[in-house]
């Protein structure tokens, strides 16, 4: 427990007194207030090619929010690479460049997509900050064009964790949480309700294909659905139809 307690309050002391970044990147809605109806540039980051997928979800994610606020987006920039290396440095340089050619602002999603402490590891020293001289580098290579966070930009490195992970939760196409279980007889309920009609479609001379893309129903349950109950389908409304014999 000690050794827990000492981390955590070894995180808030990190927090604390490394500078805080809404001195240098404004929150969007407050950039908003004094710069309306703007044009941007937005710029998504990873650091390895092994997170390069988490860009396009980061970068629709942060155009639906900005277009929401009536901001328009006039480009669009995925990078790979430490946020401290030179040639992250040198792509600062080219899009600020871009930047005040078109009079716009360069979004990022949180100040973590902009300045990472040299020693930062996702794992051994995740919690380390930006030292003044490292956010200065970056300023410097962005020079005068403001650089806005969609979300807060003193966030800490737990809470922006948290907001990518609730991201990659919503473009999951799985569901949390333990798997539905079928309740006994699920197939006969199943079968019951759509028979009929997936008879009728054969009495009609629907292809199976036609049959499958309408019911969603695999195409192997479909022909043995034909091979077992058409015949008596078909036998069952022959006799329907069938005028009755006069006395």
């Amino acid at each position: 427990m000690s050794r827990y307690i000492s981390r955590k309050r070894e995180r808030e002391i990190l927090h604390v007194t490394s500078p805080k970044l809404s001195k240098f990147v404004p929150h969007i809605f407050q950039y908003l207030q004094n710069h309306p109806n703007q044009r941007c540039i937005l710029v998504g980051r990873e650091s390895t090619d092994g997170q390069r997928p988490h860009i396009a979800g980061q970068i629709s994610e942060c155009k639906r929010m900005l277009h929401s606020m009536g901001v328009h987006v006039i480009r669009t920039c995925r990078w790979i690479g430490r946020a401290n290396d030179e040639a992250t440095l040198e792509k600062w340089r080219k899009v600020s460049r871009f930047a005040k050619k078109q009079n716009a602002f360069i979004a990022i999603e949180t100040s973590n997509r902009a300045f990472r402490g040299r020693s930062y590891h996702p794992v051994h020293n995740r919690y380390v900050r930006p030292c003044q001289e490292e956010i200065d580098a970056v300023l410097a290579a962005i020079s005068d064009v403001p650089l806005v966070s969609i979300h807060d930009p003193d966030l800490s490195e737990d809470e922006q964790d948290a907001i990518q992970t609730r991201r990659g939760m919503r473009a999951s196409t799985k569901r949390a949480g333990r798997p539905v279980t079928a309740k006994p007889g699920y197939k006969k309920r199943f079968r019951e309700l759509t028979l009929e009609d997936v008879l009728q479609y054969f009495a009609d001379d629907m292809p199976l294909r036609e049959i499958h893309r309408l019911t969603k129903i695999s195409p192997m349950t479909l022909h043995d659905w034909r091979e077992k109950y058409l015949y008596g389908f078909l036998r069952k409304r022959r006799r329907a139809q069938k005028p009755l014999s006069r006395d």
